[in-house]
């Protein structure tokens, strides 16, 4: 009877996290599930199984969010309405006084248009204020 129900037991322990894991999505809202999305596609980026990271409008902390490095930005869905892409040296400071690097998105962009390069450093804060926007890895010389 012991070994039945130590059975039992493992069983249970084993099933009930993917069953709990597998109804926590249904449970997200819209905006929660491109947050782990974002989370996801950075953790593939850091470990070098992607080559890119698709950014939603939100305020970030790079080295939580973003991983630090040198980006090519890109604007990845068409018929922005402006916007801006706003880099701060403290993820404390998110402020306008504290920006050292702002690149607008200008109104009417389409899909795959580039924006520059951008470098961010562990504990900056970034903003992206309209526009999904796509860091991809730098490579060198060019955009």
């Amino acid at each position: 009877m012991k070994k039945v129900t130590a059975l039992f037991l493992a069983i249970l322990m084993l099933t009930i996290p993917t069953a709990l894991a597998s109804g926590d999505l249904a449970g997200m809202t819209l905006e929660q599930l491109i947050q782990l999305r974002t989370q996801i596609e950075a953790e593939l980026l850091i470990r070098g199984e992607s080559e890119s990271l698709g950014v939603p409008p939100g305020r970030y902390i790079v080295g939580v969010d973003i991983p630090a490095g040198i980006y090519k930005v890109t604007v990845s869905n068409s018929s922005v309405v402006g916007g801006m892409l706003v880099v701060y040296p403290d993820k404390k400071k998110m402020d306008s006084q504290g920006a050292y690097n702002v690149m607008e998105l200008l109104s009417g962009m389409t899909g795959n248009e580039v924006l520059g390069k951008v470098e961010l450093n562990e504990g900056n804060g970034v903003w992206i204020s309209n526009g999904m926007l796509t860091f991809e890895m730098y490579k060198g010389i060019g955009l």
